[in-house]
């Protein structure tokens, strides 16, 4: 139940940012990081016929950064195409990817190395809470404006009950 509440809150904040502000990085994030698994997949298949073998951590990284590559300079060209983005928000989310993809290596980098049925559903898990991080952007954006919302009006108090130089006098 809160799976799905929260899938939808972070559904709808994210359907309706893109009306609000021209703010794309979590669409690009999960762009970049769909088509680099799917890539990946493909990657993998082709390295498993060849004839040389190679250890599976090589094999993991042979596999993934490729495919993110691949999916980070589509990601370049079609932001820059289509959206005319700023360069900094590209390449923010190409590093923010690239970030997560690390996070998964570590996360779970020996379970896919083994490689042993077993250990499915822990690489699932990992894989479903590296995507959360990003699904996650909107409730950390949100707490931190709570969170700092109170700044503002503090300011201003402090601000309002500072002595003006013009009201001071100076005894001659």
């Amino acid at each position: 139940l809160l799976l799905a509440l929260t899938t939808l809150m972070s559904g709808a904040f994210w359907g309706l940012t893109r009306g609000v502000t021209d703010f794309t990085l979590h669409f690009q994030i999960l762009a970049i990081l769909a088509f680099t698994m799917c890539g990946a997949a493909v990657i993998s298949s082709i390295l498993t016929d060849l004839v040389t073998k190679m250890t599976g951590s090589r094999f993991l990284v042979a596999s993934l950064m490729p495919a993110w590559l691949v999916a980070s300079v589509i990601n370049a060209i079609l932001t820059e195409m289509i959206f005319r983005l700023k360069v900094m928000e590209v390449v923010g989310a190409i590093g923010f990817s690239l970030l997560l993809i690390c996070i998964l290596l570590v996360d779970v980098g020996k379970l896919l190395v083994r490689c042993r049925p077993d250990d499915f559903m822990s690489v699932i898990v990992a894989m479903n809470s590296t995507l959360m991080v990003v699904v996650s952007i909107p409730f950390f954006f949100l707490t931190f404006c709570f969170l700092h919302s109170g700044e503002a009006v503090t300011e201003r108090v402090a601000s309002e009950q500072q002595p003006r130089i013009a009201d001071i006098t100076v005894p001659t």
